[in-house]
């Protein structure tokens, strides 16, 4: 269910579980990397970590949590949950986990559970 409450910076739709993580400047560089994945053509090139894509996640107002092993989920209301898998060591996120997130910030939250 998908409440338009209000208008954010990267996309028009607020929901029911959106957290209550202040926007701050220490979130400048979340916005970087933000607009760094809208821009970018080629997704595997970019080298994005797991603790800056759930910080890109919560500067859009999204929650991170961790189940258990490798896999994290946010919520996006009670009935849909995007899955997002950590990867070990120093490793980067794949390419398909981007592709959800800038699903997310075009409000596409179907299609970004189905990738």
């Amino acid at each position: 269910m998908i409440m338009n409450i209000g208008i954010n910076n990267y996309n028009n739709f607020y929901t029911s579980q959106k957290s209550n993580y202040a926007q701050s400047f220490e979130g400048a560089s979340a916005r970087k990397l933000i607009d760094k994945i809208k821009k970018a053509t080629q997704l595997k090139k970019l080298g994005v970590t797991f603790e800056e894509l759930a910080n890109a996640y919560k500067e859009i107002g999204y929650d991170v949590f961790f189940k258990r092993g490798s896999h994290a989920v946010v919520p996006i209301d009670k009935n849909l949950n995007i899955p997002v898998i950590i990867p070990h060591k120093d490793k980067y996120v794949t390419p398909y986990e981007l592709k959800r997130f800038r699903y997310v910030l075009n409000g596409e939250f179907d299609k970004a559970a189905r990738v």
